[in-house]
Formats: C-alpha cells, sequence, structure tokens
C-alpha cells in the first residue's frame, strides 16, 4: 500500500515527466526555424518563420529599433499550434534599408504588412507585437479589421496620441529627427567591437535587456565592417527618426472603435517611464474602448520591464498560450 508520502512523490513525478515531456515536444515543434525573405519595392523583408505552415498563423512585430530575435526565446515555450512569422521591420535587422531620400513612417509600416499578409496568402491571422510593433499591429486591426482575429500586445496599451493642442508640436518634432538624422547618412557608420556594440546596445536599452538578450538582438542587429576591423549596427540610421502619424486622440479613438478583434494586453510592472506611453491621462479612456470594441478583451500586469518576453519569457508564454485557448478553443493543443 503506497503511503500519502509517497503518494506525493510519484505524483510529482509524473508532472515532473509531463512537463519534461511537453518540453522535448515543443523543442521538436520550434526546432530550425526557417529564414525567409519577402519581396518589396526596394529589396525585402527578412523574417524568422516557427513552426507549421498549417497551423494557426501568427505575424510577430518587435518594437523601435529591435529585431525578430526579440522573441527567440519566447516563441519555442509556446504550446499551442502555432504559424509564426516573426520579422525584421523595413530598416531594422536583415531586412533592406530604404534608398536615400525615402524614410520611415507608421502609414508605410501599415503597407509592409499588408504586403507581408498577401505574400503569406492569408485571409486571417494574428498578432503578436511588442512596443512599436503592437502600436502598428493594432492600428492594422482596427483599419482591416476583417483579417485580424486575436492581438497580443506586449508592454504597450496604445498607439501613441497627442492633445489637439499638441499636434503641430508633435509633427515638428519629427521633422526635425528625420531631417537630423538624413544629414548624417553622409558618414560612414562608426566601427566597434562586438564587446563594444554588446554594451552601447544595453546602454540604449536603458539596459532593460539581459546581457544575454543584447547577444540574441545582435545576432541579427550587427554585421562585420567592410574595413574587417569589427561590427556596424545593421539598421538603417533612418529609423531612429522614425516619422509618426500624429493623430489626436480623438483621432486615435475613432480609428481604434473600428477593433473587432481579441485583444490581450501584457505589461511589465517596472517598466520605466521612457518607454511608457506618451498620453498616460488618456490611458483609461482608451481600456474602456478596448472592453467595449473588442469581442475579448484582457489586461495583464507581471513582474518585469520592457522586455519581459525576452528577459523572462516563462511569465509570458502561458498568458499567451491561455489567450490563445480562450479565443480559438477548437484549434487549441491542451
Amino acid at each position: 500500500m503506497i503511503s500519502f508520502y509517497q503518494h506525493v512523490r510519484v505524483r510529482d513525478f509524473v508532472v515532473s515527466a509531463n512537463r519534461v515531456l511537453q518540453f522535448f515536444r515543443n523543442m521538436s515543434k520550434w526546432s530550425h526555424p526557417q529564414e525567409i525573405r519577402i519581396p518589396n519595392s526596394y529589396g525585402y523583408i527578412a523574417a524568422k518563420a516557427w513552426g507549421s505552415e498549417n497551423h494557426e498563423p501568427v505575424l510577430a512585430l518587435h518594437g523601435w529599433q529591435d529585431n525578430a530575435g526579440t522573441f527567440d526565446k519566447l516563441i519555442p515555450l509556446l504550446t499551442q499550434d502555432l504559424y509564426i512569422v516573426a520579422i525584421d521591420a523595413p530598416g531594422h535587422g536583415l531586412s533592406s534599408h530604404k534608398p536615400p531620400g525615402a524614410f520611415y513612417n507608421n502609414a508605410e509600416m501599415l503597407l509592409e504588412i499588408k504586403r507581408i499578409v498577401d505574400y503569406l496568402n492569408w485571409d486571417k491571422f494574428n498578432i503578436i507585437g511588442h512596443s512599436l510593433g503592437g502600436q502598428m499591429g493594432i492600428l492594422y486591426s482596427s483599419i482591416f479589421p476583417e483579417s485580424v482575429k486575436n492581438v497580443i500586445l506586449l508592454d504597450i496599451m496604445k498607439p501613441t496620441s497627442y492633445k489637439i493642442s499638441e499636434l503641430a508640436l508633435g509633427s515638428k518634432m519629427n521633422i526635425e529627427a528625420m531631417y537630423e538624422y538624413e544629414k548624417k547618412m553622409s558618414n560612414k557608420p562608426p566601427v566597434y567591437t562586438q564587446e563594444e556594440a554588446h554594451n552601447r546596445l544595453m546602454a540604449g536599452l536603458f539596459n532593460q535587456v539581459t546581457p544575454e538578450g543584447a547577444d540574441i538582438l545582435l545576432k541579427r542587429g550587427c554585421q562585420p565592417s567592410k574595413c574587417g576591423k569589427g561590427v556596424i549596427f545593421s539598421r538603417d540610421i533612418k529609423v531612429q527618426g522614425m516619422m509618426s502619424v500624429s493623430y489626436s486622440h480623438e483621432d486615435l479613438k475613432g480609428i481604434l472603435k473600428n477593433l473587432q478583434c481579441n485583444l490581450c494586453i501584457i505589461l511589465g510592472n517596472n517598466t520605466p517611464n521612457a518607454f511608457r506611453t506618451r498620453s498616460p491621462e488618456v490611458i483609461d479612456e482608451f481600456l474602456d474602448l478596448y472592453k467595449t470594441t473588442c469581442k475579448f478583451f484582457k489586461l495583464v500586469k507581471i513582474d518585469g520591464n520592457h522586455f519581459v518576453h525576452l528577459n523572462n519569457p516563462e511569465q509570458v508564454a502561458p498568458l499567451i498560450d491561455e489567450f490563445f485557448q480562450h479565443c480559438n478553443p477548437s484549434k487549441s493543443k491542451m
């Protein structure tokens, strides 16, 4: 006869064994992501494709000046049967740079998403977006509501918007930033050692990523210099002056009222103000809007910072699995 102590030990062993088995199943499912290139008018969008094309399609959009590597630690922990295409946004990572005189802006990013989705032959799909990628994802979902089923925002709550009285100033700041970075295009990109590039990336992200996370981002974020003396950052310097379409709060509400998707927002409790929305005074208004327009809306706060999905993916993956299971119960894998 098995004692209570033995019963607990046997039960714990079974639970542990199941977790190990699930881990190896996931390793097999997510192993060997494919590098793909999606053609556009000035070159291509580089992307990593995870999983089987027969599974539920998901477009993963990274944050400003990051790249598809930001999802490298998160995706292998997901248990749902998904086909995830994580892109390098235009001018980021391994994607083509725009030619001189051409800039990066939100409207053209929405065009790129449309081009990517059509190339992949997706009629309906899902979005996981971090930071700026989340802003683009929810804007696209509002403009093409018939195409997007589920949206997950990682540490972002809404696209940038302004008071009407601030619109002119916001536009001026965007134009001046683009102008300054355009002048720098004539300069040769600085060459760094790998360690220097690592340290600069860490500092540029306010030390919000772990050293391991920085190394992951640098795999697509830097490349050997032509002189052979070090590395240069692979992103186009012009993305630092990315032009944002200036919406007033009311304009943005009018757009987001078209949402028809299920929406989950996952926030890190320890994100510094540098990464927070520029319009905290209206956040509650937008959260109320989501509650009334989205089919299902959930807001979750967890321990972590702006890069919690990269630093602590084990906290984020179960929330994504749970969300997909709730919204797509017939396609979820238990």
